[in-house]
């Protein structure tokens, strides 16, 4: 029986749960933090005048920030700001002029924190180390010894996700236009996907794609029905399983999981209330698939602020009905407020902007933006990404399980992150 409003079954809550615990044996991202002074490391160490190297920090005071400095001097060096692990990783280039040598980056905060060292080495010079002279191996001594204290990869986590829809446009008619000029700075300034791809026709399917990892059958735009929903575990499941929080948040939604259109509201691109766990839990309702006016004051704080956010505009706003312009307009007054809040500045965060699917004019390709203190500045990525692709990477970023092999197999859009 389609249900409105009942208690919410709890089996997916466990089932999530079992599948943090399992990914927390399988993946290390999971395993316990850095414990030491801080440590900065640089890969590889032994380098040319150009290469790019890795700096990675780690048991540094979470949410710290500084820069980097290459033999004493910061200029043109690359600031960093510790997440809640305590982790970074950076990049730089080695400038042209060094000498050849050993050469020191550090981490400034302003205090020196750590150092690493590098070793530049002539043009045609190999750079790979060394290999070993074997040795004859001494006996080992039956002394215990205390197990090595397991380490973080590189940080891959942030605290904050904000993932803004908008509607039917390709990638060439929202972005580099005359009309609009905030979209094209915003991805100027940031992090670009210059090859990704919605999934398919129409709108509904590519909302729960984004959001489930797949469309569960539904082809059409429908509003929730016997015939038009899903009891799959979902994002929302993973994420309270986890001890993260979540809200949806739609302009102009007369109330908490609204089920069918009204004015600038449309149903079919709110994909929580198309999974029976949330759609039939009142209290969940109410609690986190709200109208849009509420985000506001959930940015006063970054602990008012869930781990993951998606917003829709409504009809107009979303460039459906109206045009890119006065989309464009809307994104100029409501995506600033985002990056400027405290889970952008005291916190880590993600602003990611995407279109739900184009207009049929260009096979589908959209425009993706990634904006906040987690994406990199100034970068165009030509890797061929999709709302999979997304899904897995905001997965990846906020430590819970994927959800279908669709998000399990795509590949994460690492290369627009710090």
């Amino acid at each position: 029986m389609f249900a409105i409003g009942t208690a919410r079954p709890r089996a997916v809550v466990v089932s999530a749960m079992l599948a943090i615990a399992i990914a927390a044996v399988l993946n290390p991202v999971f395993a316990a933090p850095f414990v030491g002074p801080p440590l900065l490391e640089a890969a590889p160490s032994i380098v040319q005048v150009g290469s790019t190297v890795s700096i990675t920090g780690r048991g540094f005071v979470p949410k710290s920030r500084g820069v980097l400095a290459f033999d004493g001097d910061s200029t043109g060096m690359p600031a960093y700001r510790a997440r809640g692990t305590g982790s970074f990783v950076e990049h730089f280039v080695v400038p042209d002029g060094t000498a050849v040598g050993d050469h020191t980056i550090e981490a400034l905060g302003p205090e020196l924190i750590a150092r690493a060292t590098v070793t530049v080495v002539a043009p045609g010079t190999s750079v790979a180390p060394p290999v070993p002279t074997p040795t004859d191996t001494p006996a080992p001594t039956l002394t215990p010894t205390q197990a090595p204290i397991p380490t973080l990869p590189p940080a891959t986590s942030v605290d904050h996700v904000f993932v803004i829809v908008m509607e039917n446009h390709a990638y060439g008619q929202v972005w580099n236009g005359s009309a609009t000029p905030y979209t094209t700075t915003l991805a100027n300034a940031n992090a670009r996907a210059a090859n990704y791809f919605a999934i398919s026709h129409p709108s509904l399917p590519n909302y729960l794609e984004l959001y489930g990892g797949s469309n569960y059958g539904i082809t059409i735009n429908c509003n929730p029905s016997p015939t038009c929903h899903t009891n799959a575990p979902n994002l929302a499941d993973n994420l309270e399983a986890a001890g993260r929080t979540w809200k949806g948040y739609f302009e102009d939604m007369p109330g908490p999981c609204y089920l069918t259109d009204s004015g600038g509201y449309r149903a079919h691109h709110n994909p929580f209330i198309y999974f029976d766990d949330i759609r039939t839990d009142s209290a969940r309702c109410d609690a986190n698939v709200v109208d849009y006016s509420a985000l506001s004051g959930d940015l006063a704080t970054a602990a008012s602020t869930p781990s993951y956010s998606m917003i829709v505009p409504n009809n107009c706003h979303n460039t459906h009905d109206c045009s890119v312009a006065t989309g464009d307009a809307w994104l100029a007054a409501n995506v600033p407020p985002l990056l400027t809040s405290p889970a952008c500045v005291a916190d880590t965060c993600l602003v990611v902007l995407t279109w739900d699917e184009d207009d049929g004019s260009q096979g589908n390709r959209v425009l993706t933006v990634f904006a906040g203190s987690a994406a990199r500045s100034s970068q165009v990525s030509t890797a061929r990404y999709d709302h999979f692709s997304l899904l897995r990477t905001i997965e990846d970023l906020l430590g819970v399980p994927s959800q279908t092999s669709n998000d399990r197999s795509a590949t994460p859009m690492s290369d627009l992150l710090r």
